[in-house]
């Protein structure tokens, strides 16, 4: 790995340490290292290193756990909150590799044990962990970027969708009107175009709400709550008749165990699975659609298997992505969106979404999602 350091500026180092001998070796094995410069500031307390920061600035802190001013687990927590853009190496005398792997999670740059310190270390320990805080800085900006880009994108595709259906429901509008009040100037031939630009005009209509629905939950806030499958349940199969008998025959396999996620979301993957599963089925039969939930250490699993028409094999990875349909010559109705906004809620949830399908026999969709704290 190329360093891009300049030689010639002195990097300066916040040294946290209590043990007088030990800051003396630190300071000892870099001021004999051959590659770099240090300007070193030693302090032996927390609230010293937190002045210290307050008023210069260090390219990064070499510190100690254990200080007689603040417990060894609040320590880097302290100086972190403070400077989270500081490089952090710590020093420690335990040798400790799971501590040491929490501290590395949390943000540090290093965790060096100080019987294993030498000349060489230090340094080299130094300018690494300088260069990772630069390269994740620079990734933490780039991502940032690109996430406000996507949010443009987003509520541009959102407006422009919004404005499209305003001129498409002028063409339903006229060509509703043009079949009742000049019908009589029609034959059969001309009748069946306006038909046909009704049809059309109201499939356009229904793809652009598909759309608009997809950037909302696209631009969700991500506020979670316990959500209540049960209450989910009563909601959905409420607002949608075609989910009962005579249509369909649908089975909840109780208890149904509760998730963190948020309630509309939740409400907007389960009614879009059911419709999906209840529309997706061979006109010669009834829809049978089983839904239960399976728990597992801090997750929940909900599935929703039905006996439907199947998914191809060659399409089962697809199936997640915008206008993708599985059965586009089929004559059965739909835009291709319903499961992309599925797997675009479960995503903002911070869940996953699987399927298990075969063709002419049924389909298993599986949404995970976290289980609340006092179902864990």
């Amino acid at each position: 790995m190329m360093l891009k350091l300049n030689q010639n500026k002195a990097i300066k180092v916040l040294l946290v340490e209590d043990n007088p001998g030990d800051a003396r070796l630190v300071e000892t094995y870099l001021s004999g290292d051959v590659e770099s410069r240090f300007e070193i500031t030693h302090v032996e307390r927390l609230s010293a290193a937190i002045e210290k920061l307050a008023t210069k600035r260090y390219d990064i802190a070499l510190l100690d756990l254990s200080l007689p001013d603040s417990p060894r687990g609040e320590t880097f927590d302290r100086i972190h909150a403070v400077k989270p853009e500081l490089p952090i190496i710590i020093f420690t005398g335990l040798n400790d590799p799971l501590t040491g792997t929490e501290l590395i999670k949390k943000g540090a740059q290093d965790y060096l044990p100080k019987n294993q310190l030498n000349d060489v270390l230090v340094g080299r320990s130094i300018r690494y962990a300088i260069e990772r805080k630069k390269l994740q800085q620079n990734v933490a900006e780039r991502s940032a970027r690109l996430e406000e880009s996507v949010s443009d994108l987003e509520s541009f595709s959102y407006t422009v969708a919004h404005d499209l259906r305003a001129p498409i429901r002028a063409m339903q509008g006229f060509a509703q009107a043009l079949e009742e009040e000049y019908c009589g100037n029609l034959d059969e031939t001309g009748i069946g175009y306006l038909r046909r630009i009704r049809a059309s005009a109201q499939r356009m209509d229904n793809l652009i709400q598909d759309v608009l629905l997809y950037s909302r939950v696209a631009r969700a806030e991500k506020k979670f709550e316990t959500v209540d499958l049960e209450k989910v349940l009563e909601d959905v199969m409420r607002d949608y008749p075609a989910l009962s008998l005579p249509h369909a025959r649908i089975t909840i396999q109780r208890p149904l165990h509760k998730v963190i996620g948020s309630y509309s979301l939740v409400v907007q993957c389960v009614s879009n699975l059911l419709n999906n599963a209840v529309k997706f089925v061979d006109t010669n039969r009834i829809a049978e659609v089983r839904l239960w939930t399976e728990k597992e250490d801090s997750r929940v699993r909900l599935l929703v298997q039905d006996n439907g028409i199947g998914i191809p094999e060659n399409l089962v990875e697809k199936i997640f992505d915008p206008f993708q349909r599985a059965h586009p010559h089929s004559g059965y109705p739909g835009s291709g969106i319903g499961l992309s906004i599925v797997s675009k809620a479960v995503e903002k949830m911070g869940g996953e979404i699987s399927v298990k399908s075969e063709v002419w026999k049924g389909t298993v969709f599986i949404i995970e999602l976290p289980s609340p704290p006092e179902e864990s």
